[in-house]
């Protein structure tokens, strides 16, 4: 199966963070799974790590390292039918990066794993 995760999963999976669910845990260490993650998720990290409003536990080429070759992550391209995608979704969510987030998912065809229960939104549509 296929997955894109939010930037929240990212960064608790990436400190070991006890509070992602026991499902969505065992999904990303499944072999089996294929794991996304977006680029708009890693702008979205560097833009707060250059504002001290994020820390990350390493430096962040380490940390986009770590991504790709410690959990064998895919990194997503942002393109045009992604902004498409997002400028037709209801704005049940105002912050850009996850609604585009949320829009490469349904593109895509991958199935979001996500923290935010405001997502759950989305999902009646």
């Amino acid at each position: 199966m296929k997955y894109l995760i939010d930037t929240n999963l990212l960064l608790w999976f990436a400190e070991g963070n006890e509070q992602i669910p026991i499902r969505i845990r065992e999904l990303l260490l499944d072999e089996k799974s294929i794991i996304y993650v977006s680029m708009a998720t890693l702008w979205e990290i560097a833009i707060k790590q250059s504002l001290g409003k994020l820390k990350i536990p390493c430096p962040l080429e380490v940390f986009l390292d770590e991504i790709r070759w410690k959990y064998n992550f895919l990194i997503l391209s942002i393109d045009e039918s992604h902004i498409l995608k997002q400028s037709n979704l209801p704005f049940y969510h105002r912050d850009p990066f996850d609604r585009l987030i949320f829009a490469q998912s349904i593109v895509e065809n991958l199935e979001f794993l996500y923290t935010d229960s405001v997502f759950d939104k989305y999902r009646e549509l």
